[in-house]
């Protein structure tokens, strides 16, 4: 049940302060401190009302006279007189240290109350902070609408994001082509180019006449016109072709039909020239002789030093003019194929002994060597068998 009380403190009433719950959820007939508490910091008609202090203070002309209460009853919780029921006297049985407690608790409270509602203060002036900062950047990175297809600020762009032709210059936007000259309009219109698409010239009105713009190269194939660049570029790469035939050209088609394009080795000779050659005497076997053919040349390979050994290279030269600086083996190397002659002459000199080939056959008695000597070498079998014959030594 809950009934209109009367609170007395020390004796005293001071106010009808509201309506406590008597009865449950609490045991019946107790009222608890935190109860009477909220009846003195916030009573219905505001007279009565609880310091700081945990002391209780009247308002000036409030119930009870005013003033301030200075004592409380203590005790260790409130007793209700039931003798009335519609109006129960409560005396106030509450202690100090139950008001300090629950004064300290609500103080607690607002001050935590009061540090969330500055934190979020504090949250809120830095996003509004940021969003300020924000705003001062979008000039520098946004365009302002009103600016948009306005003098002295940015085109817009259509459908396709293009600038409209509206708000180009009247010479972008106007160029006018023609098959001709002839197909101009009689009278032009300042600000339009023209262009002449059989040779690609551009003209403006100056206001009696068309004027071309700019000395124009017109392309063509003419003496007044340019050549197409890429014919001019396909020419110049057929130009730079060194090998093949890219025309395929023919013997016939420059005159040579009659060429043969056969080896050295199989090339005829004339029918004039065959009958010169066999005008000519043959030396096949047979006994048939040269006379008066002259002196032969021959080239000579010097050697100033010899060494150890010396090997005479036959088929390159005729003469070999050797001079020994120590006894020195000679060797002869690529004689002609067997059937063939080849014929050589060495010349040794120097105060040291010469050791010849073994396959060296000598008319009698192999000669004994004296500085300078002379000797000439004959092969028929390939170097098998060399004929040798010492044609002189100890020359003055």
């Amino acid at each position: 049940m809950a009934s209109e009380v009367t609170i007395e403190i020390v004796g005293q009433t001071v106010a009808v302060l509201g309506t406590v719950p008597i009865g449950p959820p609490g045991p019946p007939g107790v009222v608890t401190a935190s109860d009477v508490v909220d009846l003195f910091a916030g009573t219905p008609d505001g007279s009565l009302f609880l310091r700081d202090d945990g002391t209780l203070a009247l308002p000036p002309g409030g119930g009870g006279g005013g003033g301030q209460v200075n004592e409380i009853v203590e005790g260790a919780g409130i007793s209700v007189d039931s003798s009335d029921p519609e109006a129960p006297v409560v005396t106030a049985e509450v202690t100090q240290a139950e008001l300090d407690s629950e004064a300290t608790t609500r103080g607690n409270a607002d001050t935590a109350l009061a540090a969330a509602i500055v934190a979020e203060a504090d949250e809120r002036e830095a996003a509004d902070d940021g969003l300020q900062a924000q705003l001062d950047d979008l000039p520098a990175t946004f365009v302002a609408l009103a600016e948009t297809g306005a003098a002295d600020g940015v085109a817009e762009l259509d459908g396709a994001g293009l600038v409209p032709s509206s708000q180009l210059p009247a010479y972008v936007d106007d160029v006018v082509d023609v098959a001709n000259f002839a197909a101009l309009p009689v009278t032009g219109e300042a600000g339009k180019i023209y262009v002449t698409l059989d040779t690609n010239l551009t003209y403006r009105w100056s206001g009696s006449a068309y004027v071309e713009i700019s000395a124009s190269l017109a392309l063509g194939e003419t003496s007044a016109t340019a050549y197409r660049g890429d014919r001019g570029k396909a020419a110049y790469d057929h130009s730079l072709l060194t090998s093949g035939n890219p025309h395929n050209v023919t013997k016939a088609n420059v005159g040579l039909g009659n060429a043969d394009n056969t080896s050295d080795a199989n090339k005829p000779v004339s029918t004039a020239t065959q009958a010169a050659l066999d005008a000519k005497l043959s030396l096949a076997a047979g006994g048939a002789s040269v006379e008066n053919i002259g002196a032969i040349e021959s080239n000579v390979n010097t050697v100033a030093a010899s060494g150890a050994t010396e090997t005479l290279d036959t088929s390159l030269f005729g003469v070999h003019d050797v001079t020994m600086d120590q006894a020195c083996t000679f060797t002869f190397s690529n004689p002609a194929p067997s059937g063939k002659a080849t014929i050589f002459t060495l010349i040794l000199r120097g105060a040291f002994t010469p050791t010849l080939p073994a396959s060296i056959d000598w008319p009698g008695t192999p000669p004994t060597y004296t500085s300078p000597a002379q000797y000439v070498f004959t092969t028929v079998d390939a170097g098998t068998t060399w004929l040798g014959q010492q044609v002189g030594k100890a020359f003055a």
